[in-house]
C-alpha cells in the first residue's frame, strides 16, 4: 500500500520537475545580451558618471547625455570661457553644481533659475568680468538661498579682487541711449519719458489711442526694451 502511494506522489511531481528543467534549459540558451543586467545611463566621454553623479574634465560644453537623475555636476578645466543660456535646464533635479576652477568670464542671465532645488553653487577659480552681463548674478545672490562660497571680479581694473556679492547694484554703469537705433516698438506713443529705479533703466510711454501708459524696462543683457507694466489711463465721464 506505502509502495502504491510513493509511487503515485512520484508521478504527481514529475510534471513539476520536468516544468523546472526545461526553464533551466532554456534561460541557459538564452543570448548573453538577455541574461545581462540593464545598462547604465549614457554618460559623455569626457565625464565619469555614477547614477546621480557625473565629473567632467576638459568638456567643451555643458554636456546634454547626462543621467536624468544626475544631482552632483562638477566641471573641470572646462574649454569654454562661457556658457550658452539655459545650459542647466534638462537637469533641473541638480542640487550640487560646481564650476570652479575654470576660465569662465562671463553667465548668462537667469543661468540658475531652472535648478530649482540647488543647495550648493561653486563658481570659485573662474576670470568673472563684473560688467553689465553680470549685473544679474550680484541679483542673484542677494535673493538664492543656495550656498556660494566667495566669489571674486578679476576686472574690470576697479572692481578686480572685489566680492561679487559685495559690490552694489549702483556701481554698474549700465544705462546706455543707443538702444532706440536698433529696436522698434510695436505701437505708437506721443512722448517718452525714461527714469531710473533701483539703478534700473525705465521708460514711460504715453499711449492717447490706447488710453495707457506702458512702462518698458532695458534688459542690460539682451541690450533692448521689455515690457514691464502698462498703467491704464482714467476714463472720462
Amino acid at each position: 500500500m506505502e509502495l502504491r502511494r510513493g509511487r503515485r506522489m512520484l508521478r504527481d511531481q514529475l510534471p513539476a520537475r520536468l516544468l523546472l528543467l526545461l526553464l533551466a534549459v532554456a534561460w541557459l540558451w538564452l543570448p548573453a545580451e538577455g541574461r545581462r543586467p540593464p545598462r547604465p545611463p549614457p554618460c559623455p566621454p569626457t565625464c565619469s558618471c555614477t547614477r546621480d553623479t557625473a565629473f567632467c574634465v576638459d568638456s567643451k560644453a555643458v554636456p546634454k547625455n547626462l543621467p536624468p537623475e544626475v544631482i552632483s555636476l562638477t566641471m573641470v578645466n572646462a574649454a569654454f570661457t562661457e556658457i550658452r543660456e539655459a545650459a542647466f535646464a534638462h537637469i533641473p533635479s541638480l542640487q550640487f553644481l560646481s564650476l570652479a576652477n575654470n576660465n569662465l568670464q562671463t553667465l548668462p542671465r537667469d543661468l540658475f533659475k531652472p535648478l530649482d532645488i540647488l543647495s550648493d553653487l561653486d563658481l570659485r577659480g573662474n576670470t568673472l568680468a563684473c560688467d553689465c552681463k553680470i549685473k544679474w548674478l550680484v541679483e542673484w545672490l542677494e535673493s538664492t538661498n543656495t550656498t556660494v562660497p566667495a566669489v571674486f571680479c578679476s576686472s574690470p581694473g576697479q572692481f578686480e579682487g572685489q566680492r561679487i556679492r559685495d559690490l552694489a547694484l549702483g556701481d554698474f554703469q549700465c544705462i546706455t541711449t543707443d538702444f532706440v537705433m536698433h529696436q522698434v516698438l510695436p505701437f505708437q506713443a506721443v512722448s517718452a519719458e525714461p527714469f531710473t529705479y533701483a539703478s534700473d533703466l525705465y521708460v514711460a510711454l504715453a499711449q492717447p489711442g490706447a488710453s495707457s501708459c506702458s512702462i518698458l524696462k532695458w534688459d542690460y543683457v539682451e541690450r533692448k526694451l521689455r515690457d514691464f507694466d502698462r498703467i491704464p489711463g482714467e476714463e472720462s465721464s
